[in-house]
C-alpha cells in the first residue's frame, strides 16, 4: 500500500516548483480529476456492454468519442505537470464539453445530462464564475435541443438518468468547497507571511522607512521615528512636510521624484535640525498607489564634507583663507572691474621681518603663536568686505575691495604696519616684529590673479631692500629691476659652474714703516657680456641664493694658494698674510673649520698667514653662534678681523667678548675724518679703544697724504686705500712687489 501511495503521489504531484501555492495546489487537484476521468469513461463503457449484450459500444458515439477525449485529457495532464495549470484547466473543460456534445448529438440521448453535471461542476472548480455560467447556459440550451429531438422521452426519464451522477456531483461539490477552503487558507498564510516579511525588512533596515500617500504618512519604521525623536504611533497620519524645516518644506510638496535623491533640512521634535536624504519609489498596495521613501540622516556626512571644503580653502593654523580661496576672490574682483570700470581694489603682500630668527631662537610654537596674532591684527585692520589670507610661511595677503584711490590702500597699509609692530606677550616672552609690505593698485592691464600677486611680491621685496618695516607701491621700474635680478641670478649660477671669478689683491701697509704686511683678497666677476662686475652688485644676490658658499670657498682656496706662492717668491719677515672676507652663511656652516683645515693642508699655508674678516652685522645676527664659530677658527691659529667697524649696532658693547685680533675702521669714517669733526673724534675713539683691548687697527679708504699722516699721528698701525694702492690683479702684484712701489 505504501508503494501504491508513493506511486500515486508521483502521478498527481506537479513537476514544477513555484512560490505560488494556489497554482501548485490547483494543478495537483486537476491531475487527480484527469486521472479519475480517464478510467471512469472506460469503466462506463465496459459496464454498459456487460449489462446490455445487444448494445455494441463500437457502433456508438460515446465509444468513438472516448479515445480522442482520453488523448485530450492526457495532454492536459501533461501540461498541468509542466506548470501550465490554467491552459490545462481550459483544455480539460474543452475536452469534456466536446465529448458531451459528440455523445449527445450522435446518440440523441438526453442521458448525457449526467456528463453535463460533471462538466459544470468541473468548470466551477477549475474556471472562473463567469466562465462556468457561460458553460451552464450553453449546456441548458443543448439539453433542451436534445429534448425537442426526442419527444417520447418524459421529463421524469431525463431526471432519472443521471441519478448516479448526482451522487458524484455532490462529492465533487464537497471536494470543490474543500478545495476553495484550502486555497483560502493558503492565501491567508501567504498574506500573513508576506506582511511579516515586509515588517521585518521594514524594521531591520538601518535607514528610516516611511510609506505615504498624498503627503500623509501611512506607515513608518522605528528608524524614521527615532531619527526625528518620535514614537511610531505619533508619526502615523502626520503630514510628511511636518518633519522638514520651514526652508525645506517646499521640496516635499507635490509629486515625489521616483528614484531621485533629494536633500532637505529635517526638523526633530525638540526643534533641532538635521540633514536628511530622501529617495522615493512608487508601490501598489491593496490596489492603491503609495510611495515608499528611504530616509537617511546625512548630518555627519555633510559635516565631513563641510570640513573637507573648509580644509581645502582655509589655513589650518590661522583659519584665514588660503592661497586657493584668495585667488578665487581676487579673480572675482578682476571680473567686477571689467564689468564696472569704476570698481577699484588693491592687493597687499606682507612678509614678516626677521621671523626666522624668532622662530629658530624661541621655538616653532612661539613662531606659530606669533603668526596667529598677526592674523588677528590683520583682520582687525581690514573690513568685512576685504579678504585677509595666509599663503605660506610668514607671508600674508590682503584684498582691499571698493577703494577710491591708492591713498585708501596706503592708509590701510600704514595701519597694518603700526599694529604689527606693537609688542605681544607669547608664553612669557615679549615678542616684537615688523613687516615689509608691497601694494598693487587694480589696473585693467592685469588679467590674471597671478599677475597681481607677482607684482605685490615684487613691491614687498623692494621694501625689504630699502630697510624693511615699510611699504612700497609697485611700479614698472620695480618689475624691470626684478627681471634684471632674475637674469643676473641665472648668470651667477652659470658663473659658479664656469668659474668666471677672479681675485684682485689690495695691499695692506704699515703706516709706521711703509712696508707691505699683506693683502686683502677681493673677488670680481668677469661677466662674458657685461665685463668686470664688482662685489657690491652680486654678493647680496649670492647670499640670498646660497651661492656664496661655493664662491667663498673658491676665493679662500685660491687666495691661500696665491699668498703661499708669493711667500716663496718674495721672502719677508714676517711673511706676508692674506685677508679673506667670510660671509654670514659661511660662518654658520657646521663644517666650516673642517673645510678651512682641508684648504690649508692642500695648499701648504701656515694658518698664521691667513686672516678671516667678518662684519659687525654678521656677528650680531646670532651672537652665541658667532662666538662659537670664531673661537674654533681662532684655535687653528688663524687671525680674526672685524671688518667695517663702527657701522654696526652693538659691537662696541660686545667687542671684548669675541676672539678678535684686529679691527678695521670703515672707509666712510676715514674718507671724511678731516672734514667732519664727529668722524675724527670717532676714529680717535676707535683707535684708543682697540689699543686698550690689545687689538691692532687698520684704516680702510685712505685716499690722501693728509689722511695717512693724521691716522699715523692717532696711532693707527695699518692702512689700505687707493692712495696706497688700488686692488691689483695677480700680474700687477708681481710688478708691485718687484718695484717696491707702494703708491
Amino acid at each position: 500500500m505504501e508503494k501504491l501511495r508513493k506511486y500515486w503521489e508521483q502521478l498527481v504531484e506537479p513537476k514544477f516548483s513555484s512560490q505560488d501555492h494556489e497554482a501548485f495546489h490547483n494543478a495537483r487537484i486537476l491531475n487527480i480529476l484527469i486521472l479519475v476521468l480517464l478510467p471512469a469513461g472506460l469503466l462506463v463503457i465496459t459496464i454498459s456492454s456487460l449489462l446490455d449484450p445487444g448494445h455494441n459500444p463500437l457502433q456508438q458515439w460515446d465509444f468513438v468519442a472516448q479515445f480522442p477525449a482520453a488523448l485530450g485529457l492526457y495532454f492536459a495532464y501533461y501540461l498541468s505537470r509542466k506548470g501550465e495549470y490554467r491552459l490545462a484547466s481550459r483544455l480539460t473543460i474543452l475536452v469534456v464539453s466536446l465529448f458531451i456534445f459528440l455523445v449527445g448529438w450522435g446518440n440523441n440521448d438526453v442521458h448525457v445530462f449526467s456528463f453535463v453535471i460533471v462538466q459544470v461542476m468541473l468548470s466551477g472548480m477549475l474556471l472562473s464564475e463567469k466562465e462556468t455560467t457561460v458553460i451552464a447556459l450553453v449546456d441548458m440550451v443543448f439539453l433542451a435541443f436534445l429534448g425537442l429531438l426526442n419527444p417520447q422521452i418524459s421529463f421524469a426519464e431525463v431526471l432519472s438518468g443521471p441519478a448516479v451522477f448526482l451522487i458524484i456531483g455532490i462529492i465533487l461539490i464537497y471536494a470543490g468547497k474543500k478545495h476553495q477552503r484550502v486555497l483560502e487558507r493558503y492565501r491567508r498564510e501567504e498574506l500573513k507571511e508576506s506582511e511579516t516579511r515586509y515588517r521585518n525588512l521594514f524594521e531591520a533596515t538601518f535607514e528610516g522607512m516611511v510609506v505615504h500617500n498624498q503627503g500623509i504618512i501611512l506607515d513608518a519604521n522605528s528608524g524614521f521615528a527615532n531619527m526625528f525623536g518620535y514614537k511610531i504611533k505619533d508619526v502615523i497620519g502626520k503630514p510628511l512636510v511636518q518633519f522638514a524645516a520651514p526652508e525645506s518644506q517646499h521640496l516635499l510638496r507635490g509629486q515625489p521624484k521616483m528614484g531621485s535623491a533629494i536633500e532637505i533640512l529635517g526638523l526633530r521634535k525638540n526643534g533641532t535640525k538635521l540633514n536628511v536624504e530622501i529617495i522615493s519609489n512608487e508601490h501598489f498596495h491593496n490596489g492603491r498607489r503609495v510611495y515608499v521613501a528611504a530616509v537617511r540622516d546625512i548630518t555627519e556626512r555633510k559635516r565631513s564634507e563641510e570640513q573637507l571644503r573648509h580644509d581645502a580653502l582655509y589655513d589650518a593654523l590661522t583659519n584665514l583663507p588660503n592661497r586657493t580661496l584668495f585667488m578665487d576672490r581676487l579673480e572675482l574682483a578682476i571680473l567686477r572691474q571689467k564689468r564696472r570700470n569704476y570698481h577699484k581694489f588693491a592687493v597687499l603682500f606682507l612678509d614678516l621681518d626677521r621671523f626666522k630668527i624668532i622662530n629658530d631662537s624661541l621655538g616653532h610654537d612661539i613662531g606659530d603663536r606669533l603668526l596667529v596674532e598677526v592674523a588677528k591684527r590683520l583682520k582687525n585692520c581690514s573690513r568685512a568686505v576685504d579678504t585677509v589670507a595666509r599663503i605660506g610661511g610668514d607671508e600674508f595677503v590682503v584684498l582691499i575691495e571698493d577703494i577710491r584711490d591708492s591713498f585708501d590702500a596706503i592708509h590701510t597699509a600704514e595701519r597694518i604696519l603700526q599694529n604689527i609692530q606693537i609688542p605681544c606677550v607669547l608664553q612669557d616672552h615679549e615678542v616684537t616684529t615688523t613687516a615689509s609690505l608691497g601694494i598693487v593698485i587694480s589696473d585693467s592691464r592685469y588679467t590674471r590673479p597671478e599677475q597681481y600677486l607677482r607684482d605685490a611680491d615684487t613691491a614687498m621685496y623692494h621694501a625689504k631692500e630699502l630697510g624693511k618695516a615699510r611699504y612700497e607701491v609697485f611700479d614698472t621700474i620695480m618689475r624691470q629691476k626684478i627681471m634684471n635680478r632674475l637674469e643676473m641670478e641665472m648668470d651667477l649660477r652659470s658663473a659658479v659652474e664656469r668659474k668666471e671669478f677672479e681675485i684682485h689683491y689690495q695691499p695692506i701697509l704699515s703706516l709706521v714703516s711703509g712696508n707691505i704686511i699683506g693683502f686683502e683678497a677681493l673677488v670680481r666677476w668677469r661677466h662674458p657680456r657685461l665685463g668686470l662686475i664688482y662685489p657690491i652688485e652680486f654678493i647680496s644676490l649670492a647670499e640670498e641664493t646660497g651661492l656664496i658658499i661655493e664662491i667663498g670657498e673658491w676665493v679662500l682656496e685660491n687666495a691661500c694658494a696665491q699668498i703661499y706662492q708669493w711667500q716663496r717668491e718674495y721672502f719677508r719677515v714676517p711673511p706676508m698674510s692674506v685677508s679673506v672676507n667670510l660671509s654670514g652663511k659661511q660662518l654658520m656652516q657646521p663644517d666650516l673649520v673642517d673645510r678651512i683645515k682641508k684648504i690649508l693642508a692642500k695648499v701648504g699655508l701656515d694658518p698664521t698667514s691667513l686672516s678671516l674678516e667678518v662684519t659687525e652685522s654678521v656677528i650680531i645676527s646670532d651672537i652665541d653662534a658667532a662666538k662659537r664659530a670664531l673661537r674654533e677658527i681662532k684655535s687653528l691659529g688663524i687671525q680674526v678681523h672685524m671688518d667695517d667697524f663702527g657701522t654696526g649696532y652693538s659691537s662696541l658693547g660686545h667687542l671684548h667678548q669675541f676672539p678678535i685680533d684686529q679691527i678695521k675702521i670703515d672707509r666712510t669714517f676715514t674718507s671724511s675724518m678731516l672734514s667732519n669733526k664727529n668722524n675724527m673724534g670717532l676714529v680717535r675713539s676707535i683707535v684708543l679703544m682697540g689699543h686698550e683691548l690689545g687689538l691692532n687697527v687698520v684704516a680702510e679708504g685712505i685716499e690722501t697724504t693728509e689722511q695717512m699722516s693724521r691716522l699715523g699721528e692717532l696711532g693707527c698701525e695699518y692702512g689700505q686705500g687707493y692712495y696706497l694702492s688700488k686692488p691689483l690683479r695677480v700680474s700687477e702684484v708681481n710688478g708691485f712687489l718687484t718695484r717696491g712701489d707702494h703708491k
